[in-house]
């Protein structure tokens, strides 16, 4: 909670600042694909696999000066990840053998970042940034073979907390419109699980974004 007021006071912050000078200002959207995992301390009950999902978001950057300057998004992020399990039959016959199913596990989150934007090259038209995240679960679903769904929300807590990394190209298309090319990891640092498996396993995220944003002043 205390993580959630911090974001939201800086938040304020910049739109205060957004409000007394809007040259200062870009505003954009953006949507793309990401690569989510996560990182099990124990995962002795199964293996979870890696998988691509969506995101698609709002994009806010407050201008320093011509190299840096302080950029949030606000996205609708999906994280997908899936593990294999086996049904074991209740009868001894090779007639009945074991079932092996896929099961899909979908995470929604709405995720912030807050991250100092470094842009650098010809006509500074490529960035790094960094910086912390925070994301809170929506819900979770999995579903099998057949679209057997099961909500997996009590499974996870609440909120997510991390680090994030990008880098990226600017693309001028004219003097007040930019398109946007980036990838950016998202390293979780907190543990997520609430009896995913067992109370001792520690779950982590970890998802690779890469985005395309249209990015505009006022």
């Amino acid at each position: 909670m205390e993580r959630i007021k911090i974001l939201l006071i800086l938040t304020g912050l910049i739109f205060t600042n957004f409000i007394i000078a809007q040259e200062k200002v870009k505003l954009g959207v953006n949507a793309g694909v990401n690569y989510s995992s996560l990182r099990e301390s124990d995962n002795i009950f199964r293996k979870t696999d890696s998988d691509f999902a969506y995101l698609v978001g709002a994009k806010f950057e407050y201008i320093i000066n011509e190299n840096i300057s302080i950029i949030t998004d606000i996205n609708y992020e999906v994280k997908k990840t899936s593990y294999d399990v086996t049904v074991a039959s209740n009868q001894d016959d090779p007639w009945f053998p074991n079932t092996n199913l896929k099961v899909k596990t979908n995470q929604n989150f709405l995720t912030v970042p807050m991250l100092i934007n470094f842009k650098f090259g010809s006509s500074n038209t490529f960035f790094l940034n960094g910086g912390p995240f925070l994301s809170y679960l929506l819900n979770a679903k999995s579903h099998t073979q057949g679209n057997v769904y099961a909500d997996e929300s009590s499974k996870f807590k609440k909120t997510d907390f991390g680090i994030s990394f990008g880098i990226g190209k600017i693309i001028s298309l004219d003097d007040k419109n930019d398109l946007i090319i980036e990838l950016r990891d998202n390293y979780g640092l907190i543990d997520i699980n609430s009896n995913l498996y067992n109370d001792f396993n520690e779950v982590k995220t970890n998802s690779l974004n890469l985005t395309v944003s249209w990015s505009f002043n006022l």
